[in-house]
């Protein structure tokens, strides 16, 4: 489906929803073609509907198109509002406003490599996708001499215009958050102004580049159901034990709880991997080494963290979202000795053991400021 194809049906659907009016025929045939071509491949969005749902358009369909047989020939009379307001009816999935919200709501992501830029002087991988109501942009750099700092409005342009206005997505409009991995490992965020110009950017910093890396992995990884809700470590696995732990950090979406009574500074590092949207909790009580000196340094600059000191848990938590982790030992020291990673899975003791840590967060709150 091409961008013009899209804004034409979009722009047809507005006037109809306006004044139904003032739609012509040749407006109502366009507007056809756009649907059955939607309709007569695979499409990324309309996979996602349900058969309720696909039922549902097609009934609309129908009523629409039996109701010109009957009156084609008299275009504009009685039957024009009952065509049109049948055709309204069926847009779900094929409007850009509601595909871009089953793209949110589905939690969907795409992705494209070998994007050619700068007369196909270099290529690029893209990957798109949305947490937290952000829509991001990653870009990595595959091949080819020409950087994407260089055409990076080029790129971004190709992009934007070929996949993501196919999917009710603008660049610009939805404030596109745009990191990317240059030539030499450089790593860059870019903002754009309107008509993708005026590139202004900066520079990623330490914690920065680790989340780039990290989500970059985690991103369409489709993981094993049956072995994701339990994890066991023979001593020594700690660079597999920590993967698994960054795994669960780099998908957080709203709020991030950490239940551990020994941290130290190596978590902060781990914590850069966590969107900057997501709301931190840390419940703990007792920090070894600089770690003390590291979180308030942490909170300085992030933001929208808070910790806590509590000596109500023996065992370790990690609570991301509406999932729950069970730690057979402190993060710091996970794997060093055989241990589990388990994913409790009962929602009611989930939401009781996070309203108890909530409680005990306040609590030591109140007491951190007596």
């Amino acid at each position: 489906m091409t961008v013009e194809n899209q804004r034409l049906y979009d722009t047809i659907l507005s006037k109809i929803y306006k004044n139904y009016e003032d739609v012509s025929l040749e407006e109502f045939k366009r507007l056809s073609e756009v649907i059955c071509s939607r309709y007569s491949g695979g499409d990324l969005i309309l996979d996602q509907l349900s058969n309720e749902e696909l039922i549902r358009n097609m009934d609309y369909f129908a009523r629409s198109y039996f109701e010109l047989a009957k009156y084609k020939k008299i275009w504009g009379v009685g039957s024009k509002h009952y065509i049109l307001s049948n055709l309204y009816k069926s847009s779900h999935g094929l409007s850009s406003e509601s595909r871009r919200k089953i793209f949110i709501e589905k939690e969907m992501f795409i992705e494209q490599d070998n994007i050619g830029f700068g007369n196909r002087s270099g290529f690029a991988h893209f990957k798109f996708f949305v947490r937290a109501n952000i829509p991001y942009l990653l870009l990595v750099h595959e091949y080819g001499y020409n950087s994407i700092t260089n055409k990076v409005e080029e790129l971004v342009s190709t992009i934007d215009n070929d996949f993501l206005h196919d999917i009710g997505f603008d660049v610009i409009k939805d404030e596109v958050q745009i990191y990317y991995k240059d030539t030499g490992s450089h790593y860059e965020q870019v903002t754009l102004q309107l008509g993708i110009k005026s590139p202004e950017w900066r520079s990623l910093e330490v914690y920065e580049q680790v989340w780039f890396d990290q989500t970059w992995d985690t991103v369409g990884h489709v993981t094993d159901e049956r072995s994701q809700h339990a994890y066991f470590f023979e001593k020594g696995k700690q660079f597999d034990a920590y993967n698994s732990i960054m795994d669960i950090l780099a998908n957080v979406k709203k709020e991030l709880i950490i239940v551990d009574n020994y941290i130290d500074s190596s978590l902060f590092l781990m914590l850069g991997v966590v969107p900057p949207t997501v709301s931190i909790l840390i419940l703990t009580s007792k920090m070894h080494g600089d770690a003390s000196v590291a979180i308030e340094k942490f909170k300085a600059q992030r933001g929208n963290f808070e910790w806590s000191k509590a000596k109500d848990f023996h065992d370790r938590y990690i609570f991301a979202d509406e999932g729950c982790y069970l730690l057979g030992a402190s993060i710091k020291d996970f794997a060093n000795k055989a241990t589990t990673l388990v994913a409790i899975k009962e929602k009611p003791v989930i939401k009781l053991m996070k309203n108890y840590a909530k409680e005990k967060f306040e609590e030591g709150l109140s007491r951190k400021f007596d």
